[in-house]
């Protein structure tokens, strides 16, 4: 289809632009064509006085139409349909690594409060320093790039708190005795 096709040109009024974009003001409904035109997604057929209106010949076919072609947005649809999977991906990048996010926070948390409970001489100020940062990154992270990028330091965050309890733990569990180190010789029965 090429661009001035009669079939791909629509003449609704103003009026009838405003009832169906319910109730939208004349200036702000101007103002959006406008864009739309500008743009090159719609391509204006104005009439010699202005109007919109399509003339029908002798056997009822439409001779000529002014108002809105529409053909661009049927050349450009691969191009629009190619946008939406992109937006529709990075949304789901976004809403899966907010996932992650929030599990690491939820580690985070109890990690750091059964540090508190278990070590209470620990310093874990500073790794709850380090997660209220990264919390307060959430809100800013739009891209799916970004928010992946805390998801990863939450995660990081989340795997060395939980190394350093497991370390200090297990500091706590070694005895100073060598001889309770040692391994256990186990013979079978005959």
């Amino acid at each position: 289809m090429t661009s001035g096709d009669q079939k791909l040109t629509v003449f609704p009024s103003n009026s009838s632009l405003s009832n169906r974009a319910h109730g939208m003001a004349k200036a702000t409904l101007k103002r959006q064509i406008s864009s739309l035109v500008e743009s090159g997604l719609i391509v204006r057929r104005d009439s010699p006085n202005g109007k919109r209106y399509v003339r029908k010949g002798d056997d009822g076919g439409v001779e000529s139409a002014f108002g809105f072609d529409l053909s661009p947005l049927i050349s450009r649809a691969a191009e629009f349909s190619a946008l939406r999977k992109a937006v529709h991906d990075e949304r789901r990048v976004i809403l899966l690594r907010k996932e992650e996010i929030t599990l690491a926070r939820r580690d985070i948390a109890k990690a750091l409060d059964l540090a508190r409970r278990e070590v209470p001489k620990a310093p874990a100020t500073q790794s709850q320093y380090r997660a209220d940062i990264l919390v307060a990154g959430i809100t800013k992270a739009k891209s799916a790039d970004a928010v992946t990028d805390l998801a990863a330091q939450m995660g990081s965050l989340s795997r060395e708190i939980a190394m350093s309890l497991i370390n200090h733990i297990n500091s706590n569990i070694m005895s100073p005795n060598e001889a309770q180190n040692e391994p256990h010789i186990w013979s079978a029965p005959l």
